[in-house]
This record gives C-alpha cells, sequence and structure tokens, in this order.
C-alpha cells in the first residue's frame, strides 16, 4: 500500500471518530421558531380568516371605508365603530339589509350605543355562569342538511331554558327556526342538538370546544317583536342569535374582535361556529369592514379638486409677486425741479437756527458783506468802523445797531432775532439800491 493511501485511511478514521464523538455527546432536538407575518398578513388582521373562507369558495374581502356597500347577498362582519362617523350610515345598512343584505355584529363592538339599536331587534343581557350547572346531555340526533330547513317544537334537551325563555314557555315552543343556509353545520354533529327533519335546528353549545371564545357572563336575546331563525344555546342563554330583518337577516355573536384575527382559525371548533355564523357557502362573498381609513386632507383635496388648487396656486404667486420688491423703478423718474434761493435760504436758516446760533449769525454777516461788496465802492478796503457807516447811510438802518450785529461773534436765542432782521433788513435794502462801484 502506498503511502496515499495510508493518509486516506486515516482520514477516512479520524472523521469517522469525529461523527461517533458529536452523536455520542450532543442530542439533536426539534424546536418551533416562530415566524413573524410576512407580505399581506403583517397588515390585514383577518388575513387567515379569509384564508379559510377561500378554501371554501367563499368570496373573503376586508375593507377600510364603506363608501360602498356590499352587494346584495353578502356578508357584512363591522369589527369597528367607525362605520358610525358617517351620517346616515345606519339608515343605509338598514335598507341594505332590507334588501336582502346579512349583517353580522360582535358584542365586542357594540351596537347598542349607535343608531343601529334602532332597527336591530337583538339586545344583550349579564348572566351569572358560576350559578349554571349544565344539564347532562341528551342522545343527540342526526342533523339535518343545511338546505333542507326543518321545524321543531320543543327546546334541546341537551340545553338549559334561559331566564327571558322560561317566561313564557308555550310561546318558546312555537318558535319556528330555520336551518343556517350554509353548508358547514355551526357545530361538530357530536355537539349539535337537532331534531328531527321537520323541525328546526337550534343547536346547543354544551359539547362545543369553544376555547373561550365567547365573552364571559354576556348572552344574547331577542327582542319581543323580533323571531330569531337560528341559535346557539350555551348555559342560561344564547351565544349566536339571528333574526329576519326584511329579506335579509342580522346575526350577532357574543365575540370579540380578536376571534375573527387569530392566527390560528382552525383552533377548536371556533372555526365551525364562525363560518356557520357568516353563513359561508361556496360562491358567497363576506366583507370584513375593519376601520375607517382615509387619506390625509392635502392628498385628497388633490384627487377630487387639482384644478381649485393650481388657480389657489397661482392667484398666491401673482400676489407675492406684486408685493415683492423690484429690480427697477416702477414709473419713470420725475425730472428734478431746482428750488428758488429763498427756499434754500430759509431751509439753510432752520437748520443753523436748530444747530447753533453761532453759525446762522456768521453766515447772515457775511451775506450782508458780500453785498455791501457788490454795491459800496471800494467796501472792501474800508475799515470796519467806515463800512458800518456806509451801509448805515446806504439802507437807513441805525449805525448802532448794524455795528452791534456786524461785530458779534456770540449772541443769545433772545438776541438772535432782532439781529439777524437788522442784518437781513440791510443785505435787502442793499440789494435794490443802484451800484455805486466805479468802473474799474
Amino acid at each position: 500500500m502506498t503511502r496515499g493511501r495510508w493518509l486516506w485511511a486515516l482520514g477516512l478514521v479520524l472523521l469517522g471518530l469525529g461523527a461517533w464523538w458529536i452523536s455520542a455527546n450532543t442530542v439533536w432536538d426539534e424546536r418551533p421558531i416562530y415566524k413573524p407575518p410576512q407580505g399581506e398578513a403583517r397588515t390585514n388582521p383577518v388575513y387567515a380568516m379569509e384564508q379559510l373562507l377561500r378554501k371554501l369558495g367563499v368570496q373573503a374581502e376586508h375593507r377600510d371605508t364603506l363608501e360602498a356597500l356590499p352587494p346584495p347577498q353578502a356578508r357584512l362582519v363591522l369589527m369597528s365603530d367607525d362605520w358610525n362617523l358617517m351620517p346616515e350610515r345606519a339608515e343605509q345598512l338598514h335598507a341594505w339589509v332590507k334588501q336582502g343584505g346579512h349583517l353580522v355584529l360582535l358584542t365586542g363592538t357594540s351596537w347598542h350605543d349607535t343608531d343601529l339599536d334602532d332597527w336591530v331587534p337583538i339586545d344583550t343581557h349579564f348572566v351569572n355562569e358560576k350559578s349554571f350547572r349544565p344539564a347532562a346531555a341528551a342522545p343527540t340526533p342526526q342533523a339535518p342538511a343545511a338546505s333542507q330547513p326543518s321545524r321543531r317544537g320543543t327546546q334541546d334537551q341537551g340545553e338549559a331554558p334561559s331566564e327571558e325563555d322560561g317566561d313564557d314557555e308555550e310561546d318558546e315552543d312555537s318558535d319556528a327556526m330555520e336551518a343556517p343556509a350554509s353548508p358547514v353545520p355551526p357545530v361538530a354533529p357530536a355537539a349539535s342538538g337537532a331534531a328531527q327533519e321537520d323541525q328546526p335546528w337550534q343547536p346547543s353549545a354544551v359539547g362545543l370546544k369553544d376555547c373561550h371564545l365567547f365573552s364571559a357572563n354576556l348572552r344574547l336575546k331577542q327582542r319581543p317583536d323580533a323571531r330569531p331563525i337560528w341559535r346557539v344555546m350555551q348555559g342560561n342563554g344564547a351565544q349566536a342569535l339571528r333574526v329576519a330583518v326584511g329579506q335579509g337577516t342580522v346575526t350577532a355573536l357574543n365575540v370579540s374582535n380578536s376571534a375573527l384575527m387569530r392566527e390560528t382559525p382552525l383552533e377548536c371548533d371556533n372555526s365551525v361556529l364562525l363560518v356557520a355564523s357568516l353563513q359561508a357557502a361556496p360562491g358567497t362573498t363576506v366583507w370584513f369592514y375593519l376601520n375607517e381609513k382615509r387619506e390625509s386632507l392635502a392628498p385628497w383635496l388633490w384627487h377630487r379638486g387639482w384644478i381649485a388648487v393650481v388657480l389657489a396656486a397661482l392667484a398666491l404667486m401673482a400676489a407675492l409677486w406684486r408685493k415683492a420688491v423690484r429690480f427697477g423703478p416702477a414709473l419713470a423718474v420725475s425730472p428734478r425741479l431746482r428750488r428758488s434761493i429763498g427756499e434754500q435760504v430759509r431751509g439753510l436758516g432752520h437748520y443753523l437756527h436748530r444747530h447753533g446760533s453761532e453759525a446762522l449769525m456768521v453766515a447772515q454777516q457775511r451775506a450782508l458783506e458780500d453785498t455791501a461788496a457788490r454795491r459800496l465802492a471800494h467796501y472792501a478796503r474800508l475799515p470796519v468802523p467806515e463800512r458800518v457807516r456806509r451801509i448805515a447811510e446806504a439802507t437807513g438802518v441805525a449805525e448802532a445797531d448794524l455795528a452791534s450785529a456786524l461785530s458779534a461773534r456770540f449772541c443769545t436765542r433772545a438776541e438772535l432775532p432782532s439781529r439777524l432782521h437788522v442784518l437781513e433788513t440791510a443785505r435787502r435794502r442793499l440789494q435794490k439800491t443802484q451800484d455805486e462801484r466805479h468802473p474799474q
């Protein structure tokens, strides 16, 4: 044997020893691992129930709005109170049921405080389940077919009479009850209490394995003016009840919304009861109304009135454009008009009067000196006293006042008006006299 074959043999031996050691020191066991819902099952709480109904040939779907009601002869399950947000929705449902629709109500979504209570002839009442002891179940006769309704005059032997049923036994015995129009019986044949073919099907839930499906201490009852056509009795009351309204029916179940939202709808006998309460038959339609979902205001306005939105946006843009800062002048610049010398002097005097009397005094003195230099000959060569005398002779202003005004470098606000008046008077009078300057 060559060296290579020895190495292969040694490797196989080591591999076998390793496999033996792993099998001897480890334990292999299967453990279930929860897998979260995927796809539609993540957002649809009744996905499992819908799949079960579709396997039975039912067209099951869930709705988030009731703007359009189901087609005639369909089944509508109200799993939310949001339907009451729309006005007159209860009257629309009433008209739909009278025309042949089948409405299913749950005690988990109470209808007593809504407008449905005005025409739904089913009420609820509280019972004490601890004080009830179920009687021994009698032999169960064969259940009739779903498509062959029968008649019966006595109550099931495996159920106890309810409080409201015990008030008038004769009336209860004469109630006519029809079998549900469903290919699936509401309970298992061994748990049903149906009578012969000429008697109605009134199953009992004494032997029903409901796995806490029903709400505790609560039962259903029909109003005195209503006649039930199908019901499931348990303890001292009905857990499911169906009455006729017009050409349609109203079915009430003593269950919460979670009964239709379970991930395992085939658990216990719940699916049998739920399918029977929905009257699920091949070709029927079942709607599950979950809640009222509407799109937000902005998308709704765009889908329903995009023309108005566009026009409003254009109007807003036009208004903002008119109010915005312009890049250039709105109108042509008007020509600048030249102001008069008097306006300039008055404006300058007003400014100097507010900001400094000394500057105003100097400006007035300079104006008089300039005028005298133009009107009096050789004025610039004369000394100050001679200048005062010449101006006084030419204007008629008092020489003393004129000398005081021309020589002043500071004055109070009280003295300023009088001195300015003397200087301005002399200037104006010199302005009007003839030019005394001799030609050069």
